[in-house]
């Protein structure tokens, strides 16, 4: 007789074993207690409290998440080429269309009724019998196991957790696929469907958005829910819903030529661009001596710059549809909470959120939040919930705002929380309203305002449609050749990294989304996803753009509104660093933005006039901040009466705010004739 160990071994061995074993428990629970039910001594009825608590606990059972007694059941997707089968999940009739290579289906089109098996060619409905229902056990990519009732071509994919736990509930959920569960007899041949189920090994079920979990993926699963593979045979249900935001229309090819035309060697748009496309290549990063970490870009720039149309539009046409309310980028103005769900649920997606000043009203819980949402994103991980596993994720991230991330921070966070989230967020600052994303008008457009005009007309009509492609040929190299496209990917960044100087780790892990930005565009070049010829010279564009935004704010230390105002080409500063002090009059101090001169202990000032202060567009609470950072020095108050200046010869006292500075970065205009009644740039 075999052991009690031998016994449980058997079981443990194999899930389809373990199921039928907790059925047969189940079953056998459910007949002794009828049995008991029947024969023994009635108990008291429950009271009408003790009621009352009994539902009250079943309803806090039932919100509870997957494979929980209530969990929604969901519809499941076939697929073995791009494209979902089957109506959208938001669909009533919650169908699966079954058989190889049925064709891809858009998404919020029901198929025509012929294409319906349980529809017959008079048009009416055929309801299924029982003897037409076939049940299998499937594995999903979280590990759990999976029940798929289908018939007729209509099916459900239910967690078997809920199948063995709540029959009852799930004699109900078949309805959506046309069996209805009314009697004892349908009900017990149901039963015992269940429990001759057969474990089918080819299927897997996708329970989150992004690639396959293992060194290679096979497939991807889009964030409507989409399976993109290149393998005809494989069968992935999908149980990710279709949230409405990764819409698709138009021609790639229209696309590619109507973007490439306007940003063309423009360093900064082409930039995003690939940028958008560089969370595609990210599993395969892996195996390079390269790191891919989860990074933030941010435009920063006053209104009519264009920032909004080239993160919300440029690069999220990449992904969905940008010219909408509920287009691809969503908006700060969401909870925390929200916010860290988005990035499950753009698991290896571009994530685009819209200005973030407006992520709250207060400042301090303004900073908190865009704290919180850039700590959680580079780290992979989001918050731990009671009884939930905490998801990872995997997420390219583009912001906009006309204040940048940084000086919003400043609010509550130390300098040095700032410098470590710098080494993931960089920031495309304009120096001041005429400044441009842009260097100059495309080429064949007389204006920035019209080319972004042609970019509308273009992305009105075609989006949603290049990261599909990308990601199925991308998937398509990896099976054929994984190697080769490692090995691609590797010299790609090498190349683009040859020539730049990186002095410090920050500079190295700072330099990663310019690389693999390049890194994607050979890729796409390679794979013909794009065409090379409508590009020009993108390897430079890009570089330049790292050398004006990514290097230069790693080399110029300092809070960014300091440095933009200082960058500021319209405004005048005076060099009081060296030599006897600067006869400026009083018409002409009203001109000065500031004056640099060194402090006692020979550190570097900036002392910006009272009557400019309100130029830096710092409130008195950022102010005090500073103050108690040390950049800020001042007395008791927030301001400081100095002598720098002559007028006819003789020391003349101003009020000045006075901060500590690292250096004066290369745009600033500085003006170096002290002895001159008139400012002369030199």
């Amino acid at each position: 007789m075999a052991s009690l160990h031998d016994y449980h071994a058997h079981y443990a061995s194999d899930p389809v074993r373990r199921l039928r074993r907790a059925y047969h428990i189940a079953l056998c629970s459910r007949r002794n207690g009828n049995h008991h039910r029947r024969y023994a001594m009635k108990k008291p009825t429950k009271s009408p409290a003790e009621r009352s608590t009994t539902h009250k606990d079943a309803g806090k059972k039932g919100v509870s998440g997957k494979g929980s007694p209530t969990a929604p059941t969901h519809p499941a997707a076939n697929t073995g080429s791009v494209g979902k089968l089957g109506l959208n999940p938001n669909s009533a009739k919650w169908i699966e269309r079954v058989g190889p290579n049925t064709g891809p289906h858009r998404p919020g089109k029901s198929p025509a009724p012929s294409a319906i098996a349980g529809v017959s060619d008079a048009g009416q409905t055929k309801l299924p019998a029982v003897s037409d229902l076939n049940v299998s056990i499937l594995t999903g990519d979280d590990g759990d196991v999976y029940h798929r009732f289908e018939a007729l071509g209509r099916a459900v994919v239910i967690s078997s957790k809920m199948v063995v736990e709540n029959r009852l509930q799930i004699m109900g959920a078949l309805r959506r696929i046309g069996i209805l569960a009314v009697s004892p007899a349908i009900k017990n041949e149901i039963s015992q469907r269940i429990e001759s189920a057969e474990h089918d090994v080819k299927t897997i079920v996708a329970t989150r958005v992004g690639f396959e979990k293992t060194d290679i993926p096979r497939y991807f699963v889009y964030g409507d829910g989409t399976v993109i593979s290149p393998d005809p045979e494989l069968r992935v249900i999908s149980l990710v819903e279709d949230r409405g935001r990764f819409r698709s229309s138009g021609e790639l090819s229209n696309y590619e030529e109507g973007i490439a035309k306007v940003i063309r060697e423009q360093p900064v748009p082409v930039t995003l661009f690939f940028y958008a496309l560089i969370q595609v290549l990210k599993p395969f990063v892996s195996a390079t001596r390269y790191k891919a970490e989860n990074m933030v870009l941010e435009l920063v720039g006053d209104t009519s710059t264009f920032k909004s149309a080239l993160t919300c539009t440029l690069a999220g046409t990449v992904w969905g549809e940008g010219h909408s309310p509920e287009g691809y980028a969503r908006s700060w103005n969401m909870s925390d909470q929200a916010i860290e769900d988005l990035f499950v649920a753009f698991n290896d997606h571009l994530l685009i959120l819209d200005e973030a000043t407006l992520a709250h009203a207060n400042e301090k819980s303004r900073a908190d939040k865009i704290l919180n949402a850039v700590h959680r994103l580079s780290s992979g991980q989001g918050r731990a919930r009671p009884g939930d596993a905490i998801e990872g994720h995997s997420v390219t991230m583009l912001s906009n705002s006309n204040q940048p991330m940084r000086s919003i921070l400043s609010v509550t966070t130390t300098e040095e929380v700032r410098r470590a989230l710098e080494v993931r967020l960089i920031s495309f600052q304009l120096a001041n309203k005429e400044a441009s994303f842009f260097h100059g008008p495309p080429a064949g457009y007389s204006s920035v305002r019209d080319a972004m005009h042609k970019l509308f007309a273009t992305t009105k009509e075609n989006y949603g449609l290049l990261a599909r492609k990308f990601i199925l040929n991308v998937l398509t190299c990896a099976q054929q050749d994984s190697g080769s496209l490692i090995r691609t990917i590797e010299k790609s960044i090498a190349k683009f990294l040859q020539g730049i100087n990186l002095e410090d780790e920050v500079s190295h892990r700072r330099v990663q989304p310019f690389a693999l930005a390049y890194a994607a565009s050979v890729v796409a070049f390679n794979t013909g996803t794009l065409r090379k010829k409508h590009w020009g010279k993108v390897k430079r564009s890009i570089k330049q753009a790292w050398a004006e935004y990514g290097a230069a704010n790693s080399g110029v230390a300092g809070d960014p509104r300091i440095i933009a105002y200082m960058n500021d080409t319209s405004k005048w500063f005076v060099d009081a660093r060296e030599g006897a002090k600067p006869q400026i009059s009083d018409l002409n101090f009203r001109k000065v933005a500031g004056i640099f001169y060194l402090g006692k202990d020979k550190s570097l000032r900036l002392a910006v006039p009272n009557a400019a202060i309100s130029n830096m567009k710092m409130s008195a609470a950022a102010l005090k901040q500073l103050k108690k950072e040390g950049v800020l020095r001042a007395g008791k108050s927030l301001q400081t009466k100095l002598a720098l200046r002559h007028v006819n010869d003789k020391n003349k006292t101003d009020v000045f705010y006075v901060f500590k500075v690292l250096e004066i970065p290369a745009p600033t205009r500085l003006f170096r004739d002290p002895g001159s009644s008139k400012l002369k740039q030199p």
